[in-house]
């Protein structure tokens, strides 16, 4: 528990935008040095996480994968950009520990770097992620992590209009896990101006299918049916015969009685504007997924193509509402202890994906 709250506290100081300036005088040229939050918050995140073994229920299914490839045994239903750099790492001679390390360099430089480019407060945003259990998550499913960092730093281009390159960081994410290609049609979905009636129904009706398992389990099974592909048809079974997943309580609707609350009172120029638009239908989105997905065991993964966007969503919605400055000084500080309680929360609860934390290079051979 120690480490990772150190690992989250250290993080969210990396992530402050220190007015940090330094000259060196060297042989009468002048070296600049900027303190960059990004550069360094994401080196750390990127080599703890990469650096770890056994850290994750299916650490060892990767680490066995990695051995077959070096046996030239191919596992099966494995994506090709997974297979392609298992293939280069076992052909140029490393071991497996620089699999993990590559992953977790993909997957925090292109969530990271969208915070950097689109967020209105990087240390906020950063926060946020870590509150909604991304940071953690890619430490279990890699490839999906893998999957959601790419459609998430493809979103820009939902906003520049710009289909083919979104689509490519969609094919890019396909690589790695097949689950990426329901965020195909949220290139139109995610531009579409709901009325706020539309918005309250699609929340309202997932939070009465939330708290009636039963029909929920009914209404999901015959959702699934319709958008997986068969490879999974399995974990579906399984996942709904598996119900009560760790965010089957009290925050699901809570969260949704926020998204209720935040619906109703977001200025019309917020919906207006093409980018503020975008980021109200994520994080409604996310809501509706985490309710009609949370409960069952895997399909909770599902979320996180959506959840994500909070973290671009909330420091956009503050920055743009019309209140005074102490209000959304308030409303950062409130957000901040939010999503740093759940952050802890998890810690403190040792969730699935948090193990006790092994440095790779400690490991008995």
């Amino acid at each position: 528990m120690f480490f990772y709250l150190t690992f989250f506290l250290f993080t969210i100081l990396l992530s402050i935008n220190y007015p940090l300036k330094i000259n060196f005088n060297n042989l009468n040229k002048k070296i600049a040095f900027n303190y960059d939050p990004f550069l360094f918050s994401f080196l750390f995140l990127s080599l703890v996480l990469g650096f770890r073994y056994n850290v994750g229920i299916d650490y060892m299914n990767y680490v066995n994968n990695f051995k077959s490839y070096q046996s030239g045994i191919k596992p099966r239903n494995i994506e090709i950009g997974y297979e392609l750099i298992n293939h280069l790492i076992a052909f140029s001679g490393f071991d497996f520990w620089l699999v993990f390390l590559i992953f977790s360099f993909i997957i925090n430089y292109f969530t990271l770097k969208t915070l950097k480019d689109n967020s209105k407060n990087y240390l906020l945003s950063t926060i946020i992620i870590f509150g909604t259990g991304f940071i953690f998550f890619q430490t279990n499913g890699i490839r999906q992590a893998i999957a959601i960092a790419c459609i998430f730093y493809g979103s820009k281009y939902i906003i520049s209009s710009d289909l083919k390159k979104y689509l490519f960081f969609c094919t890019l994410g396909l690589g790695f896990h097949l689950t990426a290609y329901i965020m195909i049609p949220f290139y139109w979905l995610a531009k579409i101006k709901f009325k706020k009636i539309i918005l309250l129904l699609g929340v309202l009706i997932s939070l009465i299918l939330f708290i009636n398992p039963l029909i929920l389990e009914k209404f999901t099974e015959a959702l699934l049916n319709l958008i997986t592909i068969p490879r999974y048809q399995n974990y579906i079974k399984k996942a709904l015969a598996n119900s009560g997943g760790i965010d089957s309580g009290y925050r699901v609707i809570f969260e949704a009685l926020i998204s209720i609350i935040i619906i109703i009172f977001t200025p019309q120029k917020i919906f207006d504007k093409l980018q503020g638009r975008i980021y109200i239908n994520f994080f409604v989105f996310s809501n509706i997924s985490k309710l009609l997905f949370s409960r069952f065991w895997a399909l909770g993964r599902i979320s996180f193509y959506f959840t994500v966007f909070q973290s671009l969503f909330f420091p956009y919605f503050i920055y743009n509402i019309p209140v005074n400055k102490k209000s959304k000084v308030l409303l950062i500080i409130l957000t901040i202890i939010y999503f740093s309680f759940w952050t802890f929360w998890a810690i403190k609860g040792n969730s699935h994906d948090i193990i006790p934390y092994q440095f790779v290079f400690w490991r008995i051979n």
